[in-house]
């Protein structure tokens, strides 16, 4: 005879295929908006990407943890081995681009795969 799991306490939840489902995600991420005003968050069905102009980039960990602290307002879990850094520039004809420097913890990736 197989092993059975222990029990577990549930505090929330929203039966899988239901119809609810979709729409409490909606009303919860709704509510989602960007710490500072000056950064902008696109929201695509379950994936967020948040814009951070570089006069901001100071800003970054401040807005994570933000968004952190949305997901467990929301009984939701951020799933930070996804979370990438991707600086984009248009660079000018003679002149150096100077980078930020790189966010602890985020991995700075040149090319990034939106579906």
């Amino acid at each position: 005879m197989g092993a059975t799991s222990s029990w577990v306490e549930i505090n929330a939840s929203i039966v899988q295929g239901s119809g609810l489902g979709p729409v409490d995600f909606i009303v919860a991420i709704s509510k989602l908006k960007p710490r500072y005003s000056t950064n902008k968050i696109m929201k695509y069905a379950d994936d967020s990407y948040l814009l951070i102009p570089s006069t901001n980039s100071e800003l970054i960990t401040s807005e994570i943890d933000h968004v952190t602290t949305w997901a467990d307002s929301c009984n939701l879990k951020l799933n930070h081995s996804k979370i990438q850094e991707m600086i984009v520039w248009r660079p000018m004809r003679g002149l150096g681009v100077d980078l930020p420097k790189v966010t602890p913890g985020l991995a700075r990736v040149k090319h990034m795969k939106i579906l």
